[in-house]
């Protein structure tokens, strides 16, 4: 792979997968609505430490808004950080690092949850994509999708994962022995 590639493409959906089912695995059964802000900090912190090691390159936390485009009028939903009313729902995380160029990758291992926060406002998709993670250059990622960083949201994500550091590291090494395990197919 050389420095200025994405990660393959089966090597990025085998990340997504093991990060996503040993954050659910850590997360256990009694899930609630709300809890779609740690699903996202998890996925983004265990991923980014996954990603670093799997490809040798710095990867570090993006937390801010998400801004979905809708069919529907062209409408648009936001998780909007910089009203700075931080809390649940208020704020997104993923990943990313700057590529020799210039080009940012991102990645967001929760866009499972785009197709519940887009029906809850507006029924329609506009691209029909219903993704279950989102992976690429940010410039392209999709058309639908925007992120913008947030210093405040960040710094509330920061201090949330510096009080969760063992969940976080336990999830990432659950991730990895998934992954070592090849229990996981691209």
């Amino acid at each position: 792979m050389a420095p200025q590639d994405l990660p393959p493409d089966a090597l990025r959906k085998r990340i997504a997968n093991a990060t996503r089912a040993a954050v659910r695995q850590a997360a256990g059964p009694n899930r609630r609505g709300t809890e779609r802000l740690c699903d996202c900090v998890l996925c983004a912190y265990a991923g980014l430490i996954v990603t670093s090691a799997f490809t040798g390159r710095n990867y570090e936390a993006s937390v801010g808004s998400l801004q979905i485009r809708v069919a529907k009028h062209n409408e648009r939903l936001f998780l909007d950080a910089r009203t700075h009313a931080i809390g649940p729902a208020q704020y997104h995380a993923w990943f990313a690092t700057r590529h020799p160029g210039g080009r940012m990758e991102v990645a967001d291992l929760c866009a499972h949850h785009y197709p519940a926060q887009i029906d809850h406002c507006a029924p329609a998709w506009s691209g029909g994509i219903r993704p279950w993670y989102a992976w690429g250059w940010a410039d392209t990622l999709l058309p639908d999708i925007r992120f913008a960083a947030d210093t405040a949201a960040r710094d509330h994500a920061c201090a949330w994962y510096n009080h969760h550091l063992d969940l976080v590291h336990g999830i990432a090494e659950h991730a990895f022995s998934l992954l070592s395990a090849g229990r996981l197919v691209a």
